[in-house]
């Protein structure tokens, strides 16, 4: 690593998950040495969402919630009342009963969604919302916003995965810190 000319310097690295040893050892011209080790534990907060289809009770970090319309699917997709998926992160959704529109906010990124549109906007850039089918589109169930919870939640940086099996979709975001 090079050195300043004020005896310097810096290097970036990233850490995994858990415990990380750094080892440090610099020697200098007359062949002196010295060496440091450093334990960082890197801490990854992690929410972790469960929704089973045609279920009211959904989990967050394992801990029950009654929702007021469970998932379902429509075209092939999940669908749910997305608020579901974003008071759990701190993400803001508003509404604009005018445009029939969505507004979902979360750190930098913003998404909006129209009632019955198969194009939604994340950070000013048109989207569709399933490029292999043009039905897939947000639409009022039971008094309802239901999204497809797919599209909103890997474009908020969550990983999304579903089991045919039980009917389950999990959603899990991690944040370092």
């Amino acid at each position: 690593i090079p050195i300043s000319s004020d005896d310097k310097f810096s290097y970036s690295l990233d850490l995994f998950e858990g415990n990380n040893k750094i080892i440090i050892e610099a020697e200098d011209n007359a062949q002196n040495k010295i060496i440091k080790e450093f334990q960082i534990v890197r801490v990854v907060k992690r929410t972790i969402m469960v929704f089973q289809l045609n279920n009211e009770i959904m989990y967050i970090n394992n801990n029950p919630l009654k929702m007021e319309v469970s998932p379902q699917i429509i075209q092939n997709r999940t669908y749910l009342p997305i608020r579901y998926v974003l008071e759990p992160l701190g993400a803001n959704l508003s509404w604009d009963g005018d445009e029939k529109k969505v507004t979902i906010i979360f750190k930098e990124i913003t998404i909006e969604l129209w009632i019955g549109r198969n194009l939604a906007k994340v950070n000013g850039l048109y989207k569709l919302i399933d490029p292999n089918n043009p039905k897939i589109v947000p639409m009022v169930i039971q008094g309802r916003t239901m999204l497809p919870v797919r599209f909103v939640a890997e474009n908020l940086g969550c990983k999304v995965d579903w089991n045919p099996a039980t009917q389950i979709v999990i959603i899990t975001y991690e944040e370092g810190e």
